[in-house]
């Protein structure tokens, strides 16, 4: 058997350790000017595409316009001073992470993975978060904060919605964290009822949970898909045991549907969001 001498074996061992390393560490780009996210003008060291790689980062260092949807497997961060703009979509996937020290304002924003915002962040559609969000500045979302079981928090951030906040009964929310809504109705804080909505054989089971024996003669369901506008379902008239209504619908004709439910015509319950088939993000 033919040996091999010890100094061919260290060229060896020192090539396989080049080719690992190389393997190892991923990209950098680098946005150097002002321009498209498609734009080769706009970049160094190559255009990072439409996804980012798990290992790579992307850096803005100036104004861009995100002129396609983007999903971030890796990091991409935003300077201070500088903006991103977008009528587009931002996925963080959930090995992503977004770091938003500038002004970011895109189309609708996706996380499944972490974004930690210290400045100025917008998503002009909902935001739906199902990963953790750490904001410490100012978050807006045109329409609807959608939180699916996932983790708000940050030093005292502000959250708005222009629309509702809608969260699954799993998710969390920081001590310090504001949150700011305009909806349309009023709703029945003070009320110790509750609602909930659950996916049962391609159909939608709502039920409301009455503790402390409320005097109630109906409920008004009013159903939604886009989160926004409304429209009444039916009414249930109330029972008197601590289960106060109980309702089966049967016709759900998208993913996502979002029930509101109305007390003696009056007041509103916290609404409850239902999807039917949840899927990992992904750019739609």
């Amino acid at each position: 058997m033919k040996q091999i001498n010890t100094n061919t074996l260290k060229t060896l061992i020192t090539l396989a350790a080049v080719v690992i390393v190389n393997f190892s560490f991923g990209k950098t780009y680098t946005a150097i000017n002002s321009g498209k996210w498609s734009d080769a003008n706009t970049w160094e060291n190559g255009t990072p595409g439409n996804t980012i790689s798990s290992d790579d980062e992307v850096i803005i260092k100036n104004h861009i316009t995100m002129n396609t949807d983007v999903a971030v497997n890796g990091t991409l961060t935003l300077e201070k001073g500088f903006t991103m703009m977008s009528n587009k979509t931002l996925v963080i996937t959930n090995t992503g992470k977004l770091i938003n020290n500038g002004n970011l304002t895109v189309k609708r924003i996706i996380n499944e993975g972490t974004i930690n915002n210290n400045s100025m962040m917008e998503s002009m559609n909902e935001l739906e978060n199902k990963g953790t969000i750490n904001n410490n500045s100012n978050i807006m979302a045109g329409t609807n904060i959608l939180n699916f079981g996932g983790n708000v928090s940050g030093n005292s951030g502000t959250y708005f919605a222009n629309g509702s906040v809608i969260s699954s009964s799993d998710a969390k929310y920081g001590n310090n964290v504001k949150i700011y809504n305009s909806p349309s109705q009023s709703t029945a804080t003070e009320s110790n009822m509750s609602l909930e909505a659950q996916s049962v054989n391609g159909n939608v089971m709502l039920t409301v949970s009455n503790p402390s024996g409320e005097p109630v003669k109906k409920f008004t369901i009013e159903k939604s898909y886009n989160g926004t506008k409304y429209e009444v379902v039916t009414d249930v008239t109330a029972s008197n045991s601590t289960i106060a209504m109980v309702y089966q619908d049967k016709n759900v004709e998208q993913e996502t549907v979002h029930y509101k439910v109305r007390i003696n015509d009056a007041n509103y319950l916290p609404q409850a969001t239902v999807r039917m088939a949840l899927a990992s993000a992904s750019i739609r």
